[in-house]
Order: structure tokens, then sequence, then C-alpha cells
């Protein structure tokens, strides 16, 4: 298969917008499987793991392989869950393309909102499936009128759908100008393509007309043709489309439901016509050598893993093939660890199941077996020719609880199964409590750690005692100041001397929009003269941020601000890396004294679905929960809330809202932001440290 009939693309969207149902029809249709899993039957091939059969979600990214109209479509089926947000993040990053799933009712989602986020920074050309059209309340044109509003990109769509008394039954292709109709809504392939009913023939004319209007706004070709009045043929606006859908102009809409068999092949012509191949893509930015790696079949080879699956048989590493070729046995060297090694078994993955290959080429998407030490974000390269790509960001945790085997004597099988699962996931991280010594497991929210827990029993056969979750509050500076710092201590023989003046200056507004800037600390060497010799600087440095990390106020890290080291003393004798790195801490330890600290909280975006009449009461405990509701909207006798709430108020809410609304209710969460901790829980939160 060359790689101009290569299509490497995610499905992406809100939880349960029918993603992984879509996923299955791509599957059935192309001849791939034999019958149409159901997510809700626990039959999709996709969702292989018993936590996601369990619970009818996608909890970690399956890839797959069909065929369509000549063309090899690799495909990454993504979580829509929040928890699981790392999944789209790292799969984004290696794609040519997506295809984004919409409800029809439900329309533009939080979660399809921050995918959508992540697609622009990795500049990924998408196409929008408007999906359930079948659902009561299902409407295509409002959801597009939402996208609108929302997004950069301009919706285009090149369909209109056909809803007639027995509900939605085909789209009419105004490209092409013809309906097509299913008829046998349990037969995926029983569908009638015709000329367009004369019911639809002036609304189609009207979306075909404005399909053109529109796209001439951002093709110069289109609109020249269309100023002029001279007719356009299908093949110049399929070609217009798919070039301003590349450059990331436009987003081709369609219309379908997956569940009722309807739109999949249309969709389907749509990825091949529409979504660029690998060649069509921005070259890659090689890190170390500041240049760009173009897709070459014939050049050295270089990959990015984008993700690391422990199994019962070892170890996958899956990867992107970025340029070259490579085989089993050849030598790859990582550049992260500097260490070259064999390659072992390359396989195109099926979900779980594997297909063993010979080669790996320029644009595969594959799975390595047996290479050691390698995790996500890691470059492989051809050894005479090292590279680095960008390495893969990965979202902080905002959760965390205490964990520990029930059973001693599983200390050491616990901890390297938790090594395990990190490496696995990167947004699952491992803490030690510096004030109880217990182990604690952190993670992007409730069903993230619980998911965890319960893999820790499956897989690995540990079961655990598990603490209540704890918010991952953070600490960071409020003004600018400048803190002077002594080291002395003569102990008769060589003593420690060392000395410091620092200036820590808060991060400004702009620098902290970005979610994760609390965590950061930059430092700014600004010593003339050589008062501090420059083998004693790292030291300053690795003091801060060791002392940082541990807590000023409390025990939660502390950053969002930048530190210039501008001034100090050193002793021919007694002075040390140890010393620079103690007085360092002892600086930091310092803005505690002077009330130059605070503590800040995380707090959540929460998008709520009521039936109306619980608006009050659910309002209500919002604003018990410090919660505060941002935007309301009542429709067919359902609500919308769109609110933020701290964190720590949302434990188990999903409970109190389905006592609320007799169980009616719904709701996702998100990150969204810290914010300063009110004065009054302060201290319940950190304790009497006095």
């Amino acid at each position: 298969m060359k790689v101009n009939k290569l299509h490497n693309l995610g499905i992406i969207a809100h939880v349960d917008a029918g993603k992984t149902t879509f996923t299955e029809r791509l599957l059935f249709v192309t001849g791939k499987r034999h019958f149409t899993g159901e997510v809700h039957n626990g039959e999709s091939m996709m969702d292989h793991r018993q936590q996601e059969k369990d619970r009818g979600i996608t909890i970690e990214s399956a890839a797959t392989s069909i065929f369509w109209n000549d063309a090899q479509l690799n495909i990454i089926d993504t979580p829509g869950h929040i928890d699981f947000n790392i999944e789209v993040n790292r799969s984004l990053r290696v794609l040519d393309g997506a295809v984004v799933v919409f409800d029809a009712v439900a329309g533009v989602e939080p979660q399809t909102e921050v995918n959508w986020i992540l697609a622009d920074k990795y500049r990924v050309p998408r196409i929008g499936l408007i999906n359930k059209m079948d659902r009561m309340g299902a409407n295509f044109s409002k959801v597009v009128q939402q996208m609108d509003n929302t997004f950069v990109q301009k919706p285009l769509p090149l369909q209109v759908p056909i809803v007639e008394d027995n509900g939605f039954t085909g789209i009419i292709d105004l490209i092409n100008m013809l309906s097509v109709q299913w008829s046998n809504l349990n037969q995926i392939d029983d569908f009638v393509i015709a000329e367009i009913s004369e019911q639809y023939q002036v609304e189609a004319e009207l979306a075909r007309e404005q399909l053109i209007e529109r796209l001439a706004t951002e093709d110069e070709a289109i609109l020249e043709y269309w100023a002029e009045g001279q007719t356009l043929t299908n093949s110049e606006l399929v070609a217009a489309i798919r070039r301003q859908t590349i450059a990331g102009k436009i987003v081709p809409i369609f219309a379908a439901s997956a569940y009722k068999n309807i739109g999949i092949q249309p969709l389907l012509d749509a990825i091949t016509q529409y979504l660029p191949t690998p060649k069509e893509r921005p070259e890659s930015v090689d890190n170390l050598n500041q240049k760009l790696v173009t897709h070459d079949l014939d050049g050295a080879f270089a990959a990015l893993v984008f993700k690391v699956v422990n199994d019962p048989h070892g170890s996958l590493a899956y990867t992107r093939v970025y340029r070259g070729q490579l085989q089993r046995a050849d030598r790859v060297l990582n550049t992260r660890t500097n260490k070259a090694q064999k390659v072992g078994p390359i396989y195109e993955m099926h979900a779980n199941i594997r297909t063993e290959k010979s080669t790996m080429i320029s644009g595969d998407i594959v799975a390595i077996a047996g290479l050691k030490d390698v995790q996500t974000g890691d470059t492989l390269c051809a050894e005479d020719m090292p590279v680095a790509f960008e390495t893969i960001s990965v979202p902080e945790p905002v959760m965390e609880i205490a964990i520990e085997p029930r059973e001693r004597k599983n200390q050491t099988k616990f901890s390297l199964a938790l090594q395990i699962l990190c490496r696995e996931d990167p947004s699952l991280q491992i803490k030690t409590d510096s004030r109880t010594g217990q182990t604690c497991l952190a993670g992007m929210g409730e069903l993230h750690l619980e998911i965890a827990v319960d893999r820790l029993k499956t897989d690995f056969g540990i079961t655990t005692r598990v603490g209540a979750p704890q918010v991952a509050y953070r600490e960071t500076l409020i003004k600018a100041t400048e803190i002077h710092a002594l080291h002395r201590k003569q102990t008769g023989g060589l003593g420690q001397f060392a000395e410091v003046k620092l200036q820590f200056i808060p991060f400004t507004e702009e620098e902290l929009s970005s979610s994760n800037t609390y965590e950061e600390i930059t430092f700014e060497n600004k010593i003339v003269g050589g008062v501090i010799p420059q083998e004693f600087i790292p030291a300053v440095e690795t003091g801060i941020r060791q002392s940082a990390n541990e807590g000023i106020i409390s025990h939660y890290p502390c950053g969002g601000f930048k530190v210039e080291l501008i001034d100090g003393s050193y002793h021919q004798n007694d002075s040390s890396q140890m010393a620079f790195s103690l007085v360092a801490k002892q600086a930091v330890k310092k803005l505690k004294e002077i009330a130059c600290i605070q503590l800040l909280e995380p707090i959540m975006k929460i998008d709520i679905n009521i039936p109306s009449e619980y608006i009050g009461s659910v309002i209500g405990d919002l604003n018990r929960r410090r919660g505060q509701v941002i935007e309301q909207n009542s429709e067919l006798q359902r609500a919308v809330l769109k609110a933020r709430a701290p964190l720590a108020e949302m434990f188990g809410y999903i409970g109190c809202l389905r006592a609320i609304t007799a169980g009616r209710g719904q709701f996702t969460m998100s990150f969204s932001h810290y914010e300063t901790v009110p004065k009054v829980l302060v201290t319940n939160i950190i304790g009497d440290e006095k």
C-alpha cells in the first residue's frame, strides 16, 4: 500500500456521542467484521477491556485498519470522557485527520470543545459527523449553527438530512445532487440512490447555493467562478473542499445514524476525498537539529512512540513512522536514552488483535514489541542520523487517593504494577505524602482513579485499600519579593558556606493563561563578576525546585513564578554544591514568613442535563457547593446548565444529582482553571502548621 493511498485518522467526540458505534459500523461496512457489535451489549471490538464492556464507555484509544475505495484507513477510536483526555491528546499528535462526532440533540458539548482545541493545537484537518439523527429532538441545522458560533473553522454542510414520518431515512448529497435512502434499517447496504424528490428539490438547491457561497469566502478559485456566475463541476467543488479542509479553513459536515446504519458509506467516501494523506501534512520539526523531517520513504528512519501498553504477552510501543522504513531485528536509536536496540516483532493492530508485519514504512501506525525503556513521547530513529521530535504534553493530575496493598506480601508487586500503569498512562502519577509517608496515586478524576484501582485487581491480581479522594491543591506566589539567605555551618573541620540573594516574581496573568503554568518555575542566573562560581549555580536551581515541590505553606507543590539569582557569595574552601542547594531551600522557606504565598484549588467546568422541573433544586445545590451557573438553556422539557465549581465540592456529585432529579439527571465535568482558596477554608485544608 503506497503512502498516497493512506489515511491516518481519529474518531473524537464528547462521551456518548456514538464514536464507538460509528467505528463498529465502519468495520462492518468495509468487511473487517461480519456483524455489527453493539456497545450496550458489550460486543464492541474496539472496547475490548473488561472495564470498558462493564461501563459501556471507551477508556483507552484502540487502533484498527480498514480498506475503502483502494485506500487504507488507519483509525484510532478515542475516549470521550475528560478523565481519559490523554488518549485523545497523544492520538491527535500523530494523526493526519479526524472525524468529530456530534450528538444531533446535544450539539456541541464540553468535551467536544476540548478535543477541538487539541485538534487545532496539532493542526489536524477534520470532518464533522452529526450522529444520532434518528433521535427525537435531533436538529441538524441547529448543531451546524452551534459549530459556527463556537469554532473558528467554518462548518460546511455537504448533505441535507431526509426526515419523513418514519423518522430519519437518508441524506441528500449536495455535491452530486442525488438522494440516498436506506429502506431496510437492519441491512446497512440496503440503500437506494435516486434523483431528489420534488419535496426536497427547493431545499437542496438553496443548500447547494449556500455551500458554494460559503466555500467562495475561503477559496479564491471558487470565488472567481461564483462572482462570474459560472457553473461549477463536481470535481472542481470536491477539489476546493479538499484544499480548504486540509488548510484548516472549513470542516465538511455530514449526517448519520450509526445505530440505525444510515449514512456510513457516504462518510467513508468523504474520508478518502477530503482528509489528507501523510504527504499532504506539514513537515515535522526535528528539535535536535532544528530541521524539518519530510515524509520520505527513502530517508533515514524516524518515528514517534505515542503510546505504551503492557499486556500478558509483553509491552507494545504504538509508533507513528514519519520517515524511512525499518524491519524486524534492525537497530533503532532512542534519542531520549541515547541507547540503540534491536526492533522486535512489528504488528498492525486491530484493537487487541495483532497481525505481524515484516516492515514499517513512512506513514504507518504500528505497534513494536520488545523495546526496553521506552515511554510515551520517545523518538526512535536511525543510529547515524539522530532526530528528536517534540514530545507529547501531559496534563497535570487534579485528584489523588492514598493507596496500599491489602496484603503486605504484595508490596513489591504492587509497586511494580503502579509503575506499569503510570508508564502506560502518563496522566497517572505516583506520589508520596510528605507528612504521612503514604503512597498516593494522582489522576484526572474519580473515574480515572477508579479504573486504575480496578485494573490493579483484574490485570495484576492485587487488592488494595484506598483512601478518600483528595484534591490536588497548588501554591503560588502573589507578590514579587527579594530574599537574602545565608547558610554557614562550622563543625571543626571542613565547614559549609553559601550566600544568595534571590528575586521571586509571580507570572503575569497572560503567562498564567495556561492551566499547567502553576506547575512551572523558571530560573534565571543574573550573577555577574563571578561572585558565585558557575559550578554552584545548578545547585541553587535544584534547591529552589525541590523545596517548592515539597510546598511552602503546606505540602502542596508551589509554582507559577520565576526566580532570578542576582547576588551572593562563596568561600574558597567551605562552599559546595550541597551548601548552595541548602541555602536555596532556606530562601524558599522564607517566603512563608513574609506571607506572600497563597493556596489555589482546581475549578471544574460542569455541564448538567436535567428535566426542566428540577432547575431550582439543582441550582440551589450548586450554590451550596460554592458553584456558579454561567449559562442556562431550556428546550424540549430538558434544561442544560453550564456552571463552574471547586473540585473539592464535587466528589460524589452524581449520586446527589440523581437523588434530586429522580435518577434523570446527567452531568460531565472537566478541569477549567485554578482559583484562590477562600481564607476561611485555608486552615481546614492545610491544618494548623504553626
